[in-house]
């Protein structure tokens, strides 16, 4: 199983808040952490991109888990939508 890198345990937790410019955060989900996600699907037979994009929404507790494990499940991070205020940061 993966594991977090010392550079990813190492990483400070987001003091302010980080929201991305183009992200508005529901009202109730300023302690949630928002992050664009996929889990990249194409078909066999001719090569079109099956999967989509999707807004994946944790805890940030949940979310330690999530940056520790989400590549052997398959999905990639695309984007960082809103991490709030003492969640870990990381670089994509």
């Amino acid at each position: 199983m993966a594991k977090l890198t010392s550079k990813e345990k190492d990483k400070p937790v987001v003091k302010n808040g980080f929201t991305a410019p183009n992200y508005n955060v529901p009202k109730g989900e300023e302690n949630t952490v928002a992050v664009k996600i996929e889990q990249v699907n194409f078909d066999p037979a001719t090569g079109e991109r099956l999967s989509r994009p999707l807004i994946h929404k944790t805890n940030p507790t949940q979310w330690l888990q999530f940056i520790e494990y989400h590549k052997t499940q398959g999905f990639t991070i695309l984007e960082l939508l809103h991490i709030p205020e003492g969640a870990k940061m990381i670089e994509l």
